[in-house]
């Protein structure tokens, strides 16, 4: 697996709290299901232009920059 990146936690995190699934994410970004599990497990990052369908489809709680910056501390530890 790739480096743990702020990008994928943040999408977890505002799937879990919205009560969307991987699949709300790959309609939403049309792509395929695997292509945003790959996403969601750090194997491939979302071009530029996902990125910014992410960012406002979480209404900014996924910036687009998050996907280059590693997940530190509590959170790479929870996601281990």
């Amino acid at each position: 697996m790739s480096e743990l990146n702020r990008g994928a936690s943040l999408t977890r995190e505002h799937l879990t709290d919205t009560r969307q699934t991987q699949a709300d994410l790959a309609r939403k970004c049309g792509v395929s299901d695997v292509t945003a599990l790959n996403w969601l497990r750090c194997h491939m990052k979302p071009k530029a232009p996902r990125r910014r369908i992410i960012a406002r489809w979480t209404g900014g709680k996924v910036p687009v920059g998050a996907w280059d910056e590693p997940v530190s501390g509590a959170a790479a530890q929870a996601a281990a």
